[in-house]
This record gives C-alpha cells, structure tokens and sequence, in this order.
C-alpha cells in the first residue's frame, strides 16, 4: 500500500486494499472451486462481497483515471460478450490476476484490480440467479 501513498488519499487507499482483498479472494475461490458447482451459498456470499465493492470500485476507478500514466481497461462492453462460458471466465480471470501479481509499476497494478473487479462483477451477474 506504500506505492499508493504518492497517488492516493487514505480513503483511497482503503478502498483499494479492499478491491485488492476481493481479487485475492477471488482467486483464491476460483482455484479452490469447480466454478461450475459453487453453490447457492457460496455464490450469495460472493456476489454480497463483491457488489460490497462497488463504492470502493466507483472511488479508485475515478482517482486512477486521474493519474498521468493511466490507460485504458481491457475489460470493454465486449467482455461478457466474448467470455462465453463460466470456464472462459475463470481462465481469463486466473491469467489477469498473474498478470496482476508480476506487474511492478503502482498504475499498471491498480488499472489491472480494476479489471480484475470487473470480471468479478461479470461472473456474479452472469452466474447468479435470481
């Protein structure tokens, strides 16, 4: 959380530690679980955790954009559409967080948490029945 201090506001960096707790988490659900038979409970809790993120996503989405070096997502409109299975998805999700524990610039890790939310976001709309 250091490299955030030069960027962000404590808030801010609040925030981003929990995006960055819910990315772990994530991950660490897609490595454990078949994501094709989590179930109801397991899905409930994942989809109150991550849309319990979307203040935070909101927050650092806006103060990243701010930033000189900030680049585009790569998470489009065209996301849900291309990732056409729930085993796409947690493919697509396992080599962005590689990409996102690798990465060692402070704007290229925070642009990648948010699309790695993104794709949380994704899946729990996706994957969740109402």
């Amino acid at each position: 959380m250091e490299a955030a201090r030069p960027y962000f506001e404590e808030k801010e960096i609040q925030w981003l530690r929990g995006l960055i707790r819910l990315a772990v988490e994530f991950e660490d659900r897609l490595q454990r679980t078949k994501i094709e038979e989590i179930e109801r409970g397991e899905l409930q809790y994942l989809a109150d955790s991550v849309f319990g993120g979307l203040d935070g996503f909101f927050s650092i989405g806006h103060a990243y954009n701010l930033l000189d070096d900030a680049t585009d997502t790569q998470i489009g409109w065209h996301a849900a559409s291309t990732i056409g299975s729930p085993l796409q998805l947690r493919q697509h999700y396992l080599t962005m967080y590689q990409e996102f524990v690798s990465e060692t610039t402070f704007v290229n890790r925070c642009r990648l948490v948010l699309d790695l939310f993104k794709l949380q976001l994704i899946f729990v709309s996706i994957a969740y029945k109402w």
